[in-house]
């Protein structure tokens, strides 16, 4: 079974337009254990983010993640891609911290240099 949050109305309805067949929320991620449970779920085996992390304050990386880490089963994994640039902001170093600190294991795949900008995946796991 498979679901997306997204927060954008905009992006909610032109994604259900595109795709009438796939499950999309208008929310936000901090509230994924709301549909988990909806779907009759405790926790998912996966989840796979395209959120702007270094754009945001420390307080809302903390309240997100910890949602997506408590919605993760054990073992599980999150991935989310990041820009090499977010790694130099302060955001983007807390971000890189908090995942750390929360997730047994953290790797980084290589850097996609032909992407504007240049880009890669954090893979991590519960």
């Amino acid at each position: 079974m498979f679901f997306s949050i997204e927060i954008s109305d905009k992006f909610t309805k032109e994604t259900k337009k595109k795709c009438p067949d796939a499950i999309v929320y208008n929310d936000s991620a901090e509230n994924i254990k709301k549909y988990l449970i909806k779907h009759n779920k405790k926790n998912c085996d996966c989840i796979i983010s395209g959120l702007p992390w270094a754009a945001f304050d420390k307080n809302l990386q903390n309240k997100v993640l910890s949602s997506v880490y408590d919605s993760l089963e054990e073992e599980g994994f999150f991935l989310t891609f990041a820009y090499i640039q977010g790694l130099l902001l302060p955001s983007g170093i807390n971000f890189n911290k908090l995942l750390k600190e929360k997730f047994k294991t953290v790797k980084k795949t290589r850097i996609i240099w032909w992407n504007l900008p240049p880009a890669f995946v954090y893979l991590c796991k519960k």
